[in-house]
């Protein structure tokens, strides 16, 4: 699954991603923008959220997250 930030901040989306790891279904997650994650940590607190949803499916089924963005500077 390759998935922004906001969409994976939405709770139904993340139930059907949890539901979907669990039946081998979905055997990865690319996270888009990833330098929200180091640039906007209080601008978008949500993101927490995101790091603990996505720790949990890598500590429960071994899930790989991948994460991406075009506008890394040197500092992210």
């Amino acid at each position: 699954v390759y998935v922004s930030p906001e969409r994976l901040c939405q709770r139904r989306f993340r139930e059907v991603v949890r539901a979907a790891v669990a039946a081998g279904i979905v055997t990865r997650i690319a996270l888009d923008e990833a330098h929200t994650f180091v640039q906007w940590d209080d601008f978008r607190p949500s993101m927490s959220r995101i790091e603990q949803f996505l720790a949990e499916l890598r500590r429960d089924h071994g899930l790989p997250v991948t994460a991406l963005t075009a506008t890394a500077n040197r500092t992210v």
